[in-house]
């Protein structure tokens, strides 16, 4: 009975030293591995990269996040992530980025630009084109045009 104890404890332990996986942290820039990146699968506790830049976590997880005084952090999903992880040097980031709108006049004009792109009238006064006429496609980008010309429009107004 012994001898099967020991054998179900050895299937155990070996199972769950198995069940680790390696990753690389290297630098984006010069692919030089990283040293002392904190790395952590979904609520565990952290690990750190070694010298070479290796930090052994579980085999399975949900999100892995990597975080290091010099570099942008980054939190992936399972899916995204493979062997090797690159980190972004924090001097090629930028800061929050804000958008302001855009003068209504010079909306319009572009819209009337657009518009006209699309929808240039052929120079002579008649044209025929029965490709449009059959397809349902142009007829609904039209009203998905107009739908979203109104809802522009109501934007601008605000």
């Amino acid at each position: 009975m012994k001898p099967i104890l020991l054998f179900s404890l050895l299937i155990c332990f070996t199972t769950t030293v198995m069940a680790q996986r390696k990753i690389i942290v290297v630098d984006f820039e010069t692919g030089l591995p990283v040293k002392g990146v904190s790395v952590r699968c979904d609520r565990s506790a952290a690990v750190l990269t070694n010298y070479l830049g290796e930090a052994k976590v579980q085999q399975m997880f949900d999100s892995i996040s990597f975080s290091h005084v010099e570099y942008t952090p980054e939190k992936l999903a399972y899916s995204e992530i493979e062997d090797t992880m690159f980190l972004l040097p924090l001097r090629y980031s930028i800061d929050e980025v804000v958008v302001v709108g855009i003068n209504s006049d010079l909306r319009r004009q572009m819209e009337r630009i657009h518009e006209n792109q699309i929808y240039q009238k052929p120079i002579s006064g008649f044209s025929f084109n029965l490709g449009l006429i059959l397809d349902k496609r142009t007829r609904r980008d039209r009203k998905h045009q107009q739908r979203a010309k109104d809802v522009l429009r109501k934007w601008d107004a605000k």
